[in-house]
């Protein structure tokens, strides 16, 4: 066999081998509802919500579609300033973060962990903003115009504030309660 010969089988030989050891994308499957089962479209709650010198008035927030695995386009229904009027959250595995666009980085803005042990701490940015969270109680009772929740209690404070606001967050569903120094809301009602 002449040297071209050799060149040619060993270079469709090399080609073979690499084309053959690529592998296809990976499709990420993610089940929100896995360790959050109250994330599926349609979800929705009802919150009586009160901000600090201003006003008192319903906000809404409901689960309106999945974007892509993992990813809940989120309507908000409130004249707050406090909340967007969409969102989206994200949820592929042990937390769930707020992002701000489809492309946002989830591993920045996590404000809810499905590890809720007594003692757990993390850390969320937020436009910037450093926001600490830490479970201080577990399995506490509260009293809502929905009904009484088991829940955990949460307390989070953003760097270079002093006040501290508390969250009574259910494994089931979801956030029932935020007790803040700016607003504070409850669940008024859910539809799951």
């Amino acid at each position: 066999m002449s040297i071209k010969k050799q060149v040619f089988f060993l270079t469709c030989l090399f080609l073979l081998q690499f084309l053959s050891s690529c592998k296809k994308d990976e499709v990420m499957t993610c089940n929100p509802s896995e360790n959050f089962p109250f994330l599926e479209v349609g979800n929705k709650w009802e919150y009586d919500f009160e901000e600090l010198f201003s006003f008192s008035e319903n906000l809404e927030i409901e689960i309106e579609e999945v974007i892509e695995p993992g990813k809940l386009r989120i309507g908000y229904t409130t004249q707050s300033s406090f909340f967007p009027q969409d969102a989206i959250w994200f949820s592929c595995g042990d937390y769930i973060s707020n992002l701000a666009s489809v492309d946002a980085d989830p591993e920045v803005n996590k404000y809810l962990l499905s590890d809720l042990s007594l003692g757990t701490t993390w850390t969320s940015t937020n436009n910037n903003i450093v926001g600490n969270y830490e479970v201080i109680e577990k399995n506490v009772n509260v009293s809502t115009p929905a009904g009484v929740f088991i829940c955990d209690k949460i307390t989070f404070f953003q760097d270079g504030t002093i006040n501290v606001d508390t969250i009574y967050e259910s494994p089931e569903f979801g956030r029932i309660k935020y007790d803040g120094f700016l607003f504070s809301y409850e669940l008024r009602s859910k539809n799951f």
